[in-house]
């Protein structure tokens, strides 16, 4: 058997095509092909997410013991910033390379957050998160 087509619908791996090389195949086969597709994807998901480039997951030390855990995506961006945390986010700034503050959000209290960023040229940034435990956590922008 060969593998000729991949279905999905909504992100949901719904079936696999197969080209048959003789005309028997056995169910239990191709349902162990379908897992090790499946297997495969959530690998290659995970090394995307943790390797390109942007998709920073900060860590930030918090007393000494904890991480907290806050992911900035996507990056490069081209309208809309997205910032998720297990800590609660007070503020968000963002700095263009000059230093002057080109976005502000105060007193968002939220473990998710958005920014846009339409109305910023092409170039570099320096993001400034606060979070209500007082940590801070800096992460680059690339704004397209």
């Amino acid at each position: 058997m060969k593998l000729k087509h991949v279905i999905f619908k909504n992100g949901i791996l719904l079936g696999l095509i197969l080209e048959h090389l003789n005309q028997e195949y056995n169910l239990r086969h191709i349902s162990g092909v379908i897992a090790q597709f499946k297997d495969w994807i959530k690998t290659r998901l995970t090394w995307l997410d943790a390797n390109m480039v942007g998709s920073d997951i900060l860590s930030v030390e918090k007393n000494s013991a904890e991480l907290v855990k806050c992911r900035v995506f996507p990056n490069p961006v081209v309208n809309l910033l997205f910032i998720e945390s297990d800590m609660e986010i007070e503020s968000f700034n963002l700095y263009n390379l000059a230093g002057i503050n080109v976005v502000k959000q105060d007193g968002l209290c939220s473990f998710f957050m958005s920014a846009n960023l339409a109305h910023l040229p092409q170039g570099f940034y320096i993001g400034k998160i606060l979070f209500s435990n007082g940590e801070i956590a800096t992460t680059k922008v690339l704004k397209k």
